[in-house]
């Protein structure tokens, strides 16, 4: 989109009294609360002037706040033409400046305006997203569709909105205790996109997952928990092989790896020396798994 101001749009910079600008249409106090600037620039006048446009303050609610709270009077400010409303959006975007970083909540905000306004979101993607997108709208449709657990993680940022796409079918419960864990952000994401997987596979009920949410939440290494009810046979192999390569191998300083999911027909030996005697020790290790082989690659699908 154009600049949405030019010489032409300019009418006047006067000062406003707060309860002036308190009363102008407020429909684009869309923004996450800020800290406002600090009380002696806003006493000196160094901040942005306010933009006002068709009776509406484009911009600015954070300063006015905080100069309601450092005790001002007035505030400088900048007439402007009777804009468009994709146009006024697109100025306080500008002033904003936070391209890429504003929180799905704030971009529901945009969108409702749009939709109230008539114009299409997805022309000023790039002040939102930092880049073209043309299937902003889309998202935060998406976005706006998830229950509120899912939604909040998604807006402080701790699980990405794909993967609570995936999720929307877990209960309330199990997905606030995922949110309040000691999860990572990609823990989280295998979390919850294992629960969903053994709640489609074993047809739980909202409780059996809430309770198995729990329930793999209190152990050590919750992951591991949800890997063994969706993958029984895989963790059986796991523990078979751990056992096995245990006794042949502690201390040996080599290791053998599986295939990934033990799906192949190759199994990786890693070792390293320093000295003759060192060699002699991996090797004797691998006479051991020369003898067990069998055992071994039956492991393997």
């Amino acid at each position: 989109m154009d600049n949405p101001i030019n010489s032409a749009t300019l009418t006047g910079m006067p000062e406003l009294t707060l309860e002036e600008l308190e009363a102008l249409d407020s429909g684009l106090d869309l923004f996450r609360p800020g800290r406002g600037a600090p009380a002696e620039l806003l006493a000196a006048g160094l901040h942005p002037p306010l933009p006002v446009s068709g009776g509406r303050l484009v911009w600015g609610f954070a300063l006015l706040a905080a100069a309601r709270t450092a005790g001002l009077a007035r505030l400088p400010c900048r007439l402007l033409a009777d804009l468009l409303p994709a146009r006024q959006l697109a100025l306080a975007l500008q002033l904003e400046d936070r391209a890429g970083a504003y929180r799905w909540s704030e971009k529901l905000g945009f969108a409702g305006f749009a939709r109230s306004a008539g114009f299409a979101l997805n022309d000023l993607a790039s002040l939102i997203a930092g880049r073209p997108d043309q299937n902003l709208e889309r998202h935060i449709t998406e976005f706006a569709g998830l229950t509120p657990a899912l939604s909040r993680l998604v807006d402080d940022g701790e699980l990405d909105l794909r993967a609570a796409l995936a999720a929307r079918g877990l209960p309330e419960e199990a997905v606030t205790a995922a949110a309040s864990s000691r999860l990572s952000f990609a823990e989280r994401r295998a979390f919850l996109a294992l629960l969903t997987e053994i709640t489609l596979q074993k047809r739980l009920r909202p409780e059996q997952t809430a309770a198995l949410a729990g329930e793999a939440l209190a152990a050590p290494r919750p992951l591991q928990i949800l890997e063994q009810q969706r993958y029984p046979r895989l963790t059986e192999l796991k523990r078979g092989w751990s056992e096995l390569t245990g006794s042949l191998l502690s201390g040996s300083g080599v290791t053998i790896s599986p295939p990934p999911w033990f799906e192949g027909d190759s199994i990786e030996v890693r070792f390293t020396f320093t000295d003759r005697r060192t060699l002699t020790r991996r090797l004797r290790a691998l006479a051991r798994v020369e003898r067990r082989c069998d055992e071994l690659t039956g492991f393997l699908r």
